[in-house]
């Protein structure tokens, strides 16, 4: 990969679906030469897909995010529990953990006594095998394109809560094909769904703008490129200046997520890093700014990704 690789791949996380004129005018590529380096990384697996971020809480959603400690497990068992869970079409997101916990998914549920009926079914039959383990419900999960510098998607949430929003059938049939081929033209969906195209464009139209769809995102494997994915927990003396922690944080390239929850620490968020030390570097600049009012901070690896969707079919 050169310079121009990790700028595409970053106006490809902005939105998968830009095309490919605007993309070389903005990398001053011709088209054919852009197409050609998208082909060669998809073909190396640094480009794994493309999906849409839907908003499962338009969809009438809850996620509740759970950690777990393996207790007595071998490796056949341990597998047999992640590919439980990655089959499972209501666990949106799966990742192997290094430090205080092994594992680490997201559940979508419609509220949490469908969560707890789904958690403790899985539960009593490993039970032996989970040790620890902790639910944190989400109340929003902010994403950030891949080193971008900015953020793209992030909506304030009103006071009265998440609304649901009403979908029929149509936007269903598209919004399953878009949670997995973002980058799918209007042509391509209209046949698979057996709409026209003018009603594709307007149903995509209208999704975004019901917040349905929040944008259109690039799965890149970091992995293959050597970034990790840090979890930073931050716990504060004012609670006063989680916005103030919240801007510093979106000033770091690096910055994948910011998590809302209910429960857990004060201010949780992600980063790509390639080392403990970019790691260090990062804390240490927050601790400059916030020496006054942060109590404590963890932090653990996301080592490796195994599912990753929003679309709770």
């Amino acid at each position: 990969m050169d310079a121009l690789d990790e700028r595409l791949l970053q106006l490809l996380d902005q939105d998968a679906r830009r095309t490919l004129s605007d993309t070389a005018k903005a990398l001053r590529l011709s088209k054919a030469a852009v197409s050609r380096r998208i082909e060669k990384l998809e073909q190396s697996g640094i480009i794994q897909g493309y999906y849409t971020l839907i908003d499962a809480r338009k969809l009438g959603y809850l996620s509740f995010r759970t950690y777990i400690k393996f207790n007595k497990t071998t490796p056949a068992i341990e597998k047999q529990f992640i590919d439980e869970l990655a089959a499972d079409p209501h666990v949106w997101w799966v990742g192997l953990i290094q430090g205080t916990w092994d594992l680490g998914f997201v559940i979508w549920a419609k509220d949490p006594y469908a969560f707890r009926r789904t958690w403790m079914q899985r539960l009593k039959k490993y039970r032996p095998y989970v040790g620890r383990y902790q639910v944190i419900p989400y109340t929003d999960l902010k994403h950030y394109p891949y080193f971008s510098g900015k953020e793209s998607d992030r909506e304030k949430e009103p006071e009265e809560g998440m609304p649901s929003v009403s979908l029929d059938e149509t936007d269903l049939s598209i919004l399953r094909i878009l949670a997995t081929h973002a980058r799918w033209p209007v042509t391509r969906i209209a046949q698979q769904t057996g709409l026209t195209p003018a009603i594709v464009t307007y149903r995509m139209r209208e999704l975004k703008r019901k917040g349905v769809i929040r944008n259109f995102r690039t799965q890149i494997n970091t992995a293959q490129l050597g970034y990790a994915i840090y979890k930073l927990d931050l716990y504060l003396e004012d609670l006063n200046q989680v916005d103030n922690v919240y801007r510093l944080l979106e000033s770091f390239p690096s910055l994948v997520y910011i998590d809302e929850t209910v429960g857990g620490a004060d201010v949780q968020a992600s980063f790509y890093f390639k080392n403990a030390q970019e790691l260090e570097r990062t804390l240490a600049a927050i601790k400059k700014k916030f020496a006054q009012i942060l109590r404590e901070y963890e932090y653990f690896t996301y080592n490796h990704v195994l599912k990753h969707a929003y679309f709770p079919d």
